[in-house]
This record gives C-alpha cells, structure tokens and sequence, in this order.
C-alpha cells in the first residue's frame, strides 16, 4: 500500500462500504428470518387459541 493520503483515503472509503454493504446484507437475512418466524409463531397462536368451533 502506497502512504501517500489520497491512496489512504480511497482505501478506507472502500473499507468502509464494503463493511457497510455487508452489514446491510446481514441485517436483511436476519429481519427475513425474523419475519418468517413471527409469521410462523402467529400461525401456532391463531391455531391454539382461537381455533373454537
């Protein structure tokens, strides 16, 4: 790596979106998973619960 400062800076800009983008992609899977699981345990609820007739 070169140590002049323009060098430096695209190269911790690139590190930072990469880490950026790759928190984003981690915080969808798991509010998908999040999602299906409510889903999942709402289901389980309106079957044991209100299931009356």
């Amino acid at each position: 790596m070169k140590t002049n400062n323009g060098f430096v800076l695209l190269d911790a800009l690139l590190g930072l979106w990469i880490l950026s983008i790759c928190i984003l992609l981690l915080y969808q899977m798991t509010a998908a998973v999040q999602n299906d699981a409510r889903g999942w345990i709402d289901a389980e609820i309106d079957e044991e619960w209100f299931y009356t007739d």
